[in-house]
């Protein structure tokens, strides 16, 4: 299964009305949002369907699901909790 890789950092910048009300992160809490990612990205695959950690701030998603699908259920995720991730080639594992 191919495995996609991201690096996820915080991001203050308010990207939709229901975000707008949401206070600002500290460094310490935005760490703990990053860390809770591979468990709030569950939510977004089926069961079984992917195995998801993030280690030494790497996320990494292995999946069957086409690239496209996954790095939209990524970018789902990640902005709801107003974070953002450079997508890393796959080589950089």
């Amino acid at each position: 299964m191919p495995t996609y890789s991201y690096r996820p950092y915080y991001s203050d910048k308010i990207t939709s009305h229901e975000q707008f009300m949401q206070d600002e992160l500290s460094e310490d809490e935005a760490a703990q949002v990053i860390e809770q990612l591979p468990f709030d990205l569950e939510h977004h695959f089926e069961e079984g369907e992917a195995e998801i950690t993030c280690i030494g701030g790497i996320l990494r998603v292995t999946t069957d699901v086409p690239e496209n699908e996954c790095h939209h259920r990524v970018k789902q995720c990640l902005i709801s909790r107003n974070l953002r991730a450079d997508k890393l080639p796959s080589n950089s594992i």
